[in-house]
């Protein structure tokens, strides 16, 4: 059965999530012309996660893009009944993890990977990835480009005119920030907005067990982790382009954006006393490891605290020392044994062929 070489997997849902359903239009017209540009057989699975009652189904707001010969578009849908079952579902309508991992786990394409409702490729990507040289032992990583809200206002403007202005507009670049050596060495990968572009091999994506889901939706650092167990697994992290590649266009509702600082009386002392120490000329080194061993100060999203330095530390450390802890996930990862609902919105010529 012919299949696709790259599955672009997207989650979102008719509201204003991710920017709205303008960004993510206008990131399918881009994208369906960027494929059939550089022929590219592609598919983007767009999973529809907890539909808002109050507006159409995405099958039927996407309705009218433009066709395309390369890339079909799917759409999956994940009921609300499925999203009442974690842990503080009203904080947040999404389960960022266990929504990739629905796209993953039914993606046909030899690789996969996560691209956020209002992301922009450039045109240099979508042409590396059609000459289908992906090595299936690497994990491929993109540094994502924060641009000026601002941009938002040329989605529709004729493709390269766009991505000219997002380039131009750059307001932030995730780079590769090294792993310090506190209070042990973590391998020095490239976890800085991993969960913006992450590609790995159909087959890797399965080994793996797709994101760790977790019991609640607040999904903290499951991207990182996935990055931790594919080095545990073998696999070879590859920058995949020197040049901005990968645009991302800044908004309120942004995943950085909704988590805040939080105090205890126990996180308070300690801050005080970093700002001693550091008046003594201690390193930041120094402050990282404090707050690595002692686990302080908290995250709060949505009214929800998270100790986030323990849990990165201790658990990146252990991921990516034992491969075998991937077994620790479910084998049902995706809801793979829940039958949901699928619309076609576009097939592309491979596509045709193959069912034909």
């Amino acid at each position: 059965m012919t299949r696709p070489y790259i599955s672009f997997v997207t989650f979102t849902r008719n509201d204003d999530y991710a920017g709205g359903l303008t960004k993510l239009r206008w990131g399918l017209t881009y994208l369906a012309e960027q494929c059939d540009g550089a022929g590219l057989d592609a598919e983007a699975v767009i999973v529809e996660w907890n539909p808002p009652i109050e507006r159409p189904p995405l099958a039927e707001a996407l309705s009218g893009l433009p066709p395309s010969t390369s890339l079909s578009i799917r759409v999956i849908t994940v009921p609300s009944s499925a999203h009442r079952t974690y842990r503080h579902a009203q904080l947040r309508p999404i389960h960022g993890a266990v929504a990739a991992n629905v796209g993953l786990r039914r993606a046909r394409g030899d690789f996969a990977l996560i691209k956020v409702a209002d992301a922009y490729y450039a045109d240099a990507l979508v042409a590396k990835l059609a000459r289908r040289t992906l090595d299936p032992r690497r994990l491929y990583r993109a540094v994502r480009h924060d641009v000026a809200a601002s941009v938002a206002q040329f989605l529709g403007q004729p493709r390269p005119q766009f991505l000219a202005r997002c380039r131009q507009n750059i307001e932030l670049s995730n780079e590769h920030l090294s792993q310090p050596w506190v209070p042990f060495r973590l391998p020095n990968l490239f976890t800085n907005a991993s969960g913006d572009f992450q590609l790995l091999s159909r087959e890797r994506w399965h080994a793996l067990r797709g994101y760790w889901e977790t019991a609640d939706v607040l999904s903290f650092e499951v991207d990182s982790m996935l990055s931790y167990s594919a080095f545990a697994a073998g696999l070879i992290e590859e920058l995949i382009a020197n040049d901005p590649v990968l645009y991302k266009i800044a908004h309120s509702r942004s995943h950085s954006a909704r988590v805040t600082g939080g105090e205890t009386p126990f996180s308070k002392f300690m801050l005080s006393a970093e700002q001693f120490m550091n008046r003594r000329r201690h390193s930041s080194l120094f402050t990282f490891g404090m707050r690595a061993i002692f686990n302080y100060p908290p995250k709060i999203y949505g009214g929800v605290r998270k100790q986030v330095y323990e849990r990165s530390l201790v658990r990146f450390k252990l991921l990516a020392a034992m491969p075998w802890l991937t077994r620790m996930k479910s084998a049902d990862w995706g809801l793979a044994q829940q039958s949901l609902r699928e619309s076609t919105l576009n097939r592309g010529t491979w596509d045709c062929a193959a069912t034909s």
